[in-house]
C-alpha cells in the first residue's frame, strides 16, 4: 500500500512525532487508515491541551513554517470548544 498523505501532511505528521506532541488523527484519515474509502482535503488532528504539548506544538508549527498567529498558551489551555 502507498502512503495516502499528500507530501506536506506527511511532513507536518513527522514533524509532530518528532517534536513528540500528543495527538491523535481524526476525520476523513483516520476513516481511510481503518479500511474506509472516503475522499478528504484536509487533515484534522486533535491536540492535548497542556502547557508542554502546547510547547512541543509550536515547535512543531515553527519546524513547518507556519505562524502560530494569536494561539497563546492561555488561549490553547483555556478557551472553550
Amino acid at each position: 500500500m502507498g502512503n495516502i498523505f499528500n507530501p506536506d501532511f506527511r511532513e507536518f505528521i513527522q514533524l509532530l512525532n518528532r517534536n513528540e506532541v500528543v495527538y491523535i488523527l481524526v476525520g476523513g484519515y483516520s476513516v481511510i487508515l481503518r479500511g474506509y474509502p472516503r475522499v478528504t482535503g484536509d487533515l484534522d488532528i486533535w491536540v492535548e491541551r497542556t502547557a508542554h504539548n502546547y510547547s512541543q506544538l509550536c515547535k512543531a508549527l515553527y519546524d513547518f513554517n507556519m505562524p502560530v498567529f494569536d494561539m497563546t498558551q492561555e488561549i490553547f489551555l483555556f478557551h472553550k470548544d
